[in-house]
């Protein structure tokens, strides 16, 4: 039996894991500097990106990069989100040039 003042449970969101009152948008996976970030893991790979270009700015370094690689590849998806941030990725001179094997092997 429950006890009388019982309160039914309510699914969590990640708004209520950082005591938001609104979830954050979506971009914020690319951009918030602070708190919790929820992301799936190829989206953290995106982010390393970001995090490092970041990083060598505040240091003082002119730097950029370079993806590259074919569609398709064995980690699904990571060529999908970096089109996807393909914003973000440009405002810190992050370049993705998708390619296939026989272009690769031919340079």
């Amino acid at each position: 039996m429950a006890p009388d003042d019982a309160k039914p449970l309510s699914a969590a969101t990640p708004g209520d894991a950082v005591g938001a009152s609104a979830p954050p948008p979506l971009d914020s996976r690319y951009t918030q500097s602070s708190g919790r970030v929820f992301m799936t893991g190829t989206q953290a790979l995106v982010r390393m990106l970001l995090d490092q270009a970041r990083l060598d700015a505040a240091a003082g370094l002119a730097t950029g990069g370079l993806v590259s690689g074919y569609r398709g590849s064995p980690l699904a998806t990571f060529d999908v989100e970096l089109w996807r941030a393909n914003r973000h990725l440009d405002g810190h001179k992050i370049d993705f040039l998708p390619a296939v094997n026989e272009d690769m092997a031919a340079t």
